[in-house]
């Protein structure tokens, strides 16, 4: 009887044993973030952000396809598109395994007469060949001032490894007030001096702030714009 029982339990254990484990489902890479100017100016690069992990731990690749055809690889991607018209970009994280997940963006290239100032971010970063390739700049925060003499003071800064140029504009109503020209050496400042015409001075005047659109346009480089108050008292 004993000798029964010993050889029931054995054969339990080996049973036990050699029960195959559930097979663990490998999970498609996730995207963290993507970042698309959703209107840009014709002939005018736009920028591309997408970045994504793969819950497996498994390295990604970040692809892109635009719908001419053409793709490009990576985390950052930049397309000009020549003509106004809507368009669609396709990004696509893959892990190792071959797992996929894909998104759909979609960009408006508008005339860039008709495209009107667009408030947004106030760092200005476009992707390019190298990290020297791409102009840096960041517009300074707060308020902005319009001074007795109708001048507005811009607060520019060029981050390091890149030489930053380019045109700074003031618009107010969807009607440009000044502008002028900037050069800054890579990781240094500048404040540039906005003239404003005396007419349009007086007319900001009237109230103590008023909104207003600032627009930094690197050489070669889609313009940025940034909302600020202006203050005229």
């Amino acid at each position: 009887m004993a000798l029964r029982l010993l050889r029931a339990a054995t054969a339990c254990v080996l049973t036990l044993a050699l029960a195959p484990a559930a097979a663990h489902a490998a999970a498609p890479p996730q995207f963290v973030t993507t970042q698309a100017l959703v209107r840009v100016a014709a002939g005018a690069p736009a920028g591309f952000l997408a970045r994504a992990t793969d819950p497996d731990g498994d390295a990604v690749t970040i692809t892109w396809a635009f719908d001419d055809g053409t793709t490009a690889t990576g985390e950052r991607a930049a397309k000009t598109w020549t003509a106004p018209g809507a368009h669609r970009v396709t990004v696509t994280a893959t892990d190792v395994t071959g797992l996929t997940t894909a998104r759909t963006l979609r960009v408006e290239v508008a005339d860039a007469a008709a495209l009107p100032p667009q408030p947004g971010a106030v760092q200005i970063r476009r992707p390019g060949p190298s990290p020297a390739a791409a102009a840096r700049v960041t517009l300074g925060a707060g308020p902005l001032r319009l001074a007795p003499d109708a001048t507005v003071a811009v607060g520019l800064a060029c981050a390091p490894g890149a030489h930053c140029a380019g045109r700074v504009a003031l618009g107010h109503g969807g009607h440009r007030l000044a502008s002028a020209p900037y050069a800054i050496a890579a990781g240094r400042r500048a404040t540039v001096r906005l003239r404003v015409p005396a007419a349009l001075a007086a007319r900001l005047r009237r109230r103590a702030e008023r909104a207003v659109v600032v627009t930094v346009a690197p050489d070669g480089q889609a313009p940025v714009r940034a909302a600020r108050p202006l203050r005229t008292a």
